[in-house]
C-alpha cells in the first residue's frame, strides 16, 4: 500500500500539471492570438460583492499569488496577450494587474455582473460588438466573473480558471479551458 501511495505522488502531480495545458488547439491559439483568455478572478476573502473597494472581497494572498502565477504561466507559454481588460471590480482589478503589471488593464463594465436581464442582454451586446471589430492576430486577457464566463461560453469556471476562446466572425468559439 505504501509503495502505491509512493507511486501516486511521483506519477500523479506532473500528470495533472499537463492535463491543464496539453491541449494543443489551446496553446497553439494562446500563441498565435485571435484569442480571448476569459479568466474568473483569482481567489477571494470573505465578504458581499459591493460597489465600494473598501467592502467587496477582496484577492486573499492565496488569490495575489495565483493572480501572479496566472502572468507568469502565461508568459512562459509564449501567450499572446496584447491588451488586458477587466471589470470595475476591486477583484478583477488586482488580478489583471498582478497577472500583467506592464500592461495597464482597461476597465471594462461589460465585464460586470448584470444587476437585471436588461442590463445583461446590453452588456452582452456590447462584447459582441467588440468581437465583431477584432484585429487579426489579437490576444487578449479579459478578468471577469464566473457570471460573465458562463454567460459568454457556457463554462462554469473556479477562481483564477480561464475559458481560451478564439475570435471567429465575430464570435467566440471555445477552445478548452486553461489553469496555470
Amino acid at each position: 500500500m505504501r509503495f502505491m501511495l509512493l507511486l501516486a505522488a511521483i506519477v500523479l502531480p506532473p500528470v495533472c500539471a499537463a492535463a491543464q495545458t496539453d491541449d494543443a488547439r489551446v496553446l497553439d491559439a494562446l500563441r498565435t492570438g485571435d484569442v480571448v483568455v476569459l479568466l474568473r478572478h483569482a481567489a477571494t476573502e470573505a465578504g458581499t460583492p459591493t460597489a465600494d473597494c473598501g467592502t467587496q472581497p477582496r484577492l486573499s494572498a492565496a488569490g495575489r499569488d495565483e493572480a501572479r502565477r496566472i502572468g507568469e504561466s502565461l508568459r512562459g507559454l509564449g501567450a499572446r496577450i496584447d491588451a488586458v481588460r477587466a471589470g470595475a471590480h476591486c477583484r478583477t482589478q488586482e488580478t489583471a494587474r498582478l497577472a500583467f503589471p506592464a500592461i495597464e488593464a482597461r476597465t471594462w463594465p461589460a465585464l460586470d455582473p448584470a444587476s437585471d436581464r436588461d442590463e445583461r442582454i446590453r452588456r452582452t451586446a456590447e462584447v459582441r460588438a467588440a468581437l465583431r471589430d477584432w484585429p487579426a492576430g489579437h490576444g487578449e486577457l479579459w478578468v471577469t466573473h464566473r457570471a460573465n464566463v458562463t454567460a459568454l461560453t457556457g463554462a462554469y469556471v473556479m477562481p483564477g480558471e480561464a475559458v481560451v476562446a478564439r475570435v471567429r466572425g465575430g464570435r467566440l468559439e471555445v477552445l478548452g479551458r486553461w489553469r496555470p
